[in-house]
């Protein structure tokens, strides 16, 4: 417990670090998933959440990229798609002067932070799905150039197949050049975070305005649409899960004293 405490101070300092960021360069974010719920059911986090994850509409989500890129903060460094040795298509950002090894992972870093693109994806529910579950393919052939899969035998023979005619970095191309093109489509209906779950695929509408919110003891931000956005995906979200499923499970390394990099991991 005081490990997950330590953790959720240290998460809110770097999201904090984040936010002011944000606030100096008008970018605009939203908290999502668990971290979300817990702006709303608890004013903070949820009590046995391990990770923070915030969204972001394609343009300011690049801009974002631009801007720490730019920044040469002193303790936040981050990986996006096209960093070295980095297998996903979506951001962290963390906390360098601290490690954490995430479950079912081999990469040590710091205490993060996710932050998801999210793009327009669909006119129709029906489109908006097949877009969601081609991006899915490629993302997961990508994911199996460099990580044992437990997908089933036929999703990995589809993934193994369209690996042998990539690269890890030409899929990577190939899906980062996809989520571009579709983030100019506007006015489409539905918009996603693609590198969550085919329910995310939400109205536009959900993304329409963003206010700051209590969070801990401070404020964040979160899209103000979130009652039909929490609903969508989760349902009763203020209704508390069992018992047994209220506990962490995304982190088996946690150092908060010591930098990743100075261990050398």
């Amino acid at each position: 417990m005081d490990d997950l405490r330590g953790l959720h101070n240290c998460l809110l300092n770097l999201m904090i670090e984040i936010n002011d960021i944000c606030e100096k360069h008008n970018i605009k974010y939203t908290l999502m998933g668990g971290s979300l719920i817990g702006a709303i059911r608890h004013n903070g986090f949820i009590p046995w959440d391990d990770d923070m994850d915030i969204g972001m509409l394609y343009d300011d989500y690049m801009k974002f990229i631009d801007v720490l890129s730019n920044l040469h903060h002193p303790w936040i460094t981050f990986d996006h798609a096209f960093s070295k040795d980095y297998e996903e298509q979506f951001m962290k950002v963390y906390d360098s002067r601290t490690t954490l090894k995430e479950a079912k992972s081999d990469r040590v870093k710091g205490v993060f932070v996710d932050v998801f693109p999210i793009i327009p994806i669909g006119n129709t529910l029906s489109s908006a799905k097949r877009r969601f579950y081609y991006d899915n393919v490629l993302k997961m052939s990508r994911y199996n150039k460099t990580n044992n899969s437990k997908s089933s035998k036929s999703k990995m023979f589809v993934y193994k197949l369209v690996g042998v005619f990539h690269s890890a970095n030409g899929l990577t191309k190939k899906i980062q050049k996809k989520r571009k093109k579709l983030s100019l489509k506007k006015d489409y209906k539905f918009y996603s975070d693609p590198d969550g779950a085919v329910v995310g695929i939400v109205d536009k509408a959900c993304f329409d305005e963003f206010i700051m919110h209590k969070f801990e003891n401070t404020e964040l931000m979160i899209i103000k649409n979130y009652d039909k956005y929490l609903t969508h995906i989760f349902g009763d979200y203020m209704k508390l899960p069992p018992k047994e499923k209220q506990v962490p499970g995304h982190f088996e390394i946690l150092d908060l004293n010591t930098s990743y990099i100075k261990r050398g991991e």
